[in-house]
């Protein structure tokens, strides 16, 4: 039998073996769950910013939406540990990023893929959006593919429908509302998933200028322009893209279109 990992004491019941990221207010472990005899992902407040209520407040919140939630296209929590260190403990996903495989693939990803892509990404914010919560991050390094399935990770930006800090977000998959402050709503994911499937389906990122701040006014060029795709596809996922929130469809409106091409 294989020797146990050993790692160093992370938080109660966990060691910690291999530190993964490090962010501006989290580290995300490799770790081991003595209790489960498995590995396991742990999002940890930073050693120094642990008397920072709003970085506390922030996973305490992803927790508690992953904690409520069980849905086969988001990553599942385990259970948040809230002191002395705050982590949240989260399943592995063994499979890769969608950032990764769209690297992998300059061209893009088979038509196929790339709409069975959409209808879980789709049924997973649908999910979310009926509890009053909106993600606010979708896109590629927030998607593990793992065994043919989606999984939608990284709530710590989730937020409840309504107006937010202009600027909160990825720089290139914020939506125009995002970026000006404007009241956010479920078009607002649309906005994202969006960009994910352009990206996937082209191989390129819809808006390449990821570090411009202004508003985003400009429309990606027609997905149909850049390769051989469903024709009704192509057109949701550019409608996706839309400035005006409200031509955007919705995530009704788009799994349908792409369960009807499937």
């Amino acid at each position: 039998m294989a020797a146990l990992p050993r790692g160093r004491p992370l938080c109660r019941g966990y060691r910690a073996l291999r530190l993964l990221r490090r962010g501006h207010a989290l580290d995300v472990y490799d770790a081991w769950s003595e209790e489960r005899g498995c590995r396991c992902i742990a999002k940890a407040v930073r050693s120094d910013l642990l008397r920072d209520r709003e970085t506390r407040l922030s996973l305490f919140l992803e927790a508690r939406l992953l904690l409520r939630l069980s849905h086969p296209h988001l990553v599942r929590a385990y259970e948040l540990v809230r002191g002395p260190r705050p982590t949240l403990v989260l399943e592995t996903l063994t499979g890769a990023t969608l950032s990764r495989l769209i690297s992998d693939h300059p061209r893009g990803l088979p038509a196929r893929d790339v709409m069975f892509l959409g209808l879980h990404l789709a049924s997973a914010l649908g999910y979310l959006h009926a509890t009053g919560y909106l993600h606010l991050d979708v896109k590629p390094s927030n998607v593990v593919s793992q065994a043919g399935t989606a999984k939608l990770i990284d709530l710590s930006l989730a937020d409840r429908i309504g107006r937010r800090l202009p600027g909160v977000g990825t720089p290139g998959y914020m939506s125009p509302e995002q970026i000006e402050g404007r009241p956010l709503t479920a078009a607002t994911d649309v906005w994202g998933l969006g960009c994910v499937l352009y990206d996937a389906a082209r191989g390129t990122p819809a808006f390449p200028d990821a570090a411009q701040k202004r508003p985003a006014r400009t429309r990606a060029g027609p997905l149909s322009s850049y390769r051989r795709f469903p024709a009704a596809a192509a057109a949701i996922i550019d409608a996706c893209l839309h400035p005006d929130p409200a031509a955007r469809p919705t995530l009704n409106d788009l799994a349908e279109t792409l369960r009807a091409v499937v």
